[in-house]
């Protein structure tokens, strides 16, 4: 057994031995938007530790990987997966998993990835199919992240028991979750139900929505500052 995670309670006596799959929700590319940021690579490393300590391995667990990009962000070069899809820069789906058999050596086999949520509540209604069977998932973030998953995204997203799994923070990097993003959250999640057939087209088309406003209020900005300057990525995930 690996070492004792934090954890935070989510379906009522689920522990972290109950855990059969895991889902890494996405939190934001890297500055190339070709990789993950350092926090991001601290949760696959959270991950795969969870994965063969908890030898997920041997009881068929899968690791999903969720997420693509914010809108704001449109860095990177083109870039094309196995099929042939094309995205602007690597999803960052794709980063995880790849990072999680390069550097973790979890077999390909045992990874799924979903690459076009662009917020946190479409990572969880877009992953929800992934999962091969019923079976209790762990979700693995840093903490701030999580508590909002938690209280508001996975009650009307997830459909199978859940815990939370906490992310250790890197020395004075610690990942804020911003006012907004709860909002955004609380907003793009509303009277989702996690047996609605349409959550997902609910959860993207009110992403859309709040996205478009992030990105005129941004651009408004910069024309009364004269900013225009590129920044890092806003994110509301």
């Amino acid at each position: 057994m690996s070492r004792t995670f934090q954890t935070i309670e989510g379906t009522a006596g689920i522990r972290d031995t109950d855990v059969a799959h895991l889902i890494l929700p996405g939190r934001g590319r890297g500055l190339d938007g070709m990789s993950i940021t350092s926090i991001g690579e601290q949760r696959v490393a959270t991950a795969a530790e969870f994965y063969i300590g908890h030898m997920l391995l041997d009881q068929g667990g899968v690791v999903v990987c969720s997420g693509y990009k914010t809108p704001s962000d449109n860095l990177g070069e083109p870039w094309r997966d196995q099929n042939g899809i094309e995205y602007m820069g690597i999803p960052e789906s794709y980063s995880m998993k790849s990072s999680l058999i390069e550097n973790h050596q979890i077999p390909e086999a045992s990874i799924r990835t979903e690459a076009q949520s662009i917020d946190t509540v479409t990572n969880f209604t877009n992953s929800q199919s992934l999962f091969p069977d019923d079976r209790p998932i762990g979700i693995v973030s840093q903490e701030q992240h999580l508590e909002r998953i938690m209280k508001v995204i996975a009650p009307r997203t997830i459909r199978q028991d859940y815990i939370g799994i906490v992310v250790p923070e890197l020395p004075g990097e610690v990942d804020i979750d911003s006012l907004p993003a709860k909002v955004a959250s609380l907003y793009i999640a509303w009277g989702l139900k996690p047996y609605n057939k349409n959550s997902s087209e609910i959860a993207e088309k009110r992403a859309i929505q709040i996205w478009r406003t992030v990105l005129a209020i941004k651009s408004l900005s910069k024309s009364l500052t004269g900013n225009h300057k590129s920044t890092v990525p806003y994110n509301t995930n």
